[in-house]
């Protein structure tokens, strides 16, 4: 857990009869093209957890950060305002960890991957979203807002809880949640193994246009 609390310190992604719906930025690249350079225009929804004052979005960029599963997407595919990092094997305390090191003035978006390894580990729930928490904070103090990806569906883990705990908390925050366990599993709940690499956590050239909607 993380030892200080940084939101106390800001002041005011077949058969052809199995449809897999789009994805991440697929569905939400307009939305982010809307967001650069946007000023924050509603009011908070919840006053205990939205602290950020009413100020303009810092930067015009935005950033993906998140563990090994993004570690397939090209750069290049990308539009150009948007950078992706990728943290191997991370978990969300390294995560939160790397944001807090880095230099996020020149973003105004930072949409966070991350979950799928705390599943697999079996962490804690209510420690994985008290530090997905801080995460959200953290961001906010940086004047940047906050999207998060849910956890993508991977073998041998169910992710449900995390998922389910991680759209409860966007809700409190007033916070983008978008759902990609829809989008990587069969009407069935059975796992899309074609977007998949063989250890079925990964996800393949297929898995990553799907991210990126680039199919």
């Amino acid at each position: 857990m993380p030892e200080e609390n940084l939101g106390n310190q800001c002041t005011p992604m077949l058969d052809e009869d199995q449809t897999i719906p789009k994805t991440i930025l697929q569905e939400h690249t307009h939305e982010l093209e809307q967001s650069i350079n946007a000023d924050i225009n509603e009011e908070p929804q919840n006053p205990v957890y939205d602290t950020q004052p009413k100020l303009p979005l810092s930067g015009s960029r935005v950033l993906i950060a998140g563990s090994s599963v993004l570690k397939g997407i090209d750069p290049s595919k990308l539009k150009d305002y948007i950078d992706v990092h990728v943290h191997r094997g991370a978990n969300v305390l390294d995560l939160y960890e790397d944001i807090r090191s880095m230099d996020l003035s020149s973003y105004n978006t930072i949409i966070i991957h991350v979950g799928g390894n705390d599943a697999s580990s079996k962490m804690n729930v209510q420690q994985f979203v008290d530090i997905f928490q801080e995460i959200i904070n953290f961001v906010r103090c940086q004047n940047c807002r906050a999207i998060v990806s849910g956890i993508l569906p991977r073998i041998q883990c169910d992710v449900t809880e995390y998922n389910t705990i991680l759209k409860q908390m966007c809700h409190y925050n007033d916070v983008k949640f978008i759902s990609n366990y829809e989008s990587f599993v069969y009407k069935d709940d059975h796992i899309a193994k074609s977007f998949y690499t063989t250890d079925g956590i990964h996800l393949n050239r297929y898995g990553n246009n799907k991210v990126v909607g680039k199919c």
